[in-house]
């Protein structure tokens, strides 16, 4: 059965903490990833994922490096801890190495699927398509339905409601839009992401709703006070995609199936999101969202 990678929360709350730690820390992180800079260790660090032994001799036939020069790149994988020497000529890769490989993967996936977004953006603004590209987002989409397991951290976030509606998502949208583009806020959507939800949802009785986004800031970002600042605490989510405003509600309907089907349970604790991915594309053919659908184990 597929368990879907679980993206852990993290231990920073600000890009300022981040920008602090990773200065501090400079020397042992170009350090750590000079290790993983010769093609050599990482395919080696690569043929020891899932944690089996693997001989000297293997690694030598896998490499086809001479032995000093094997050596040589195992003493650096070890010196780094990211494999340990189980005994003589027999070596395995450490907790450390086999999470450091997973989120090297998860990363280059997230930027490869940005990429091909954006040039689609660009073909579309010349008016051209490539079947190549198209062809691929849709066969990831179609392996990945359930992106992610994600424990959403704590946000600090600027909000934008409107009321009363038949469509508050446009209303909604457009108070952020005036906003925040302005700011160049848009042009950085892996800084401010932007989130949104039913508030309240429609009923039978009251087809008026409201619709409620909100946009990610650091605790050092300065807002007017004449704009609405909120704290949500995060939480755990079940995460799936979708392209056009026809699949919203067939997705959403998918995700509660497939978390229907797995360990996790739905939970009312924390908010339903939808994730915008990409605030440039407004095309309701075919922006993308990622829907967050809260789940407990």
């Amino acid at each position: 059965m597929y368990t879907p990678m679980v993206a852990p929360q993290s231990p920073f709350d600000s890009k300022h903490k981040l920008r602090e730690f990773m200065t501090i820390s400079l020397e042992g992180i170009v350090d750590l990833m000079n290790s993983l800079a010769h093609p050599k260790r990482l395919e080696m660090l690569i043929s020891m994922i899932g944690g089996d032994n693997i001989t000297f001799k293997e690694l030598q036939g896998k490499t086809e490096l001479q032995k000093s020069a094997l050596a040589h790149h195992l003493s650096v994988l070890t010196d780094k801890s990211l494999i340990e020497k189980k005994e003589k000529g027999i070596y395995q890769i450490t907790i450390d190495g086999d999470d450091l490989l997973e989120k090297i993967a998860h990363s280059f996936l997230e930027s490869k699927l940005r990429e091909q977004q954006r040039l689609e953006r660009l073909l579309q603004l010349i008016g051209k398509t490539s079947p190549y590209i198209n062809q691929e987002v849709s066969k990831m989409g179609k392996e990945k339905e359930i992106l992610k397991i994600v424990q959403l951290p704590k946000l600090r976030v600027v909000s934008f409601h409107a009321k009363d509606s038949k469509s508050p998502e446009e209303e909604a949208w457009s108070m952020l839009e005036n906003w925040a583009k302005s700011k160049g806020m848009f042009n950085r959507p892996d800084i401010h992401q932007i989130y949104g939800f039913n508030n309240p949802d429609p009923t039978k009785e009251q087809p008026l709703y409201g619709y409620e986004f909100w946009i990610t800031v650091n605790d050092d970002f300065e807002v007017e006070s004449a704009k609405t600042v909120k704290t949500f605490d995060g939480g755990l989510y079940a995460v799936m995609s979708c392209s056009g405003v026809e699949n919203i509600t067939p997705t959403w309907g998918k995700l509660v199936e497939r978390v229907s089907e797995s360990k996790y349970k739905l939970v009312k604790t924390h908010q339903w999101l939808e994730h915008h991915v990409d605030p440039h594309n407004t095309d309701l053919n075919t922006f993308v969202l990622d829907l967050y659908a809260p789940i407990t184990e």
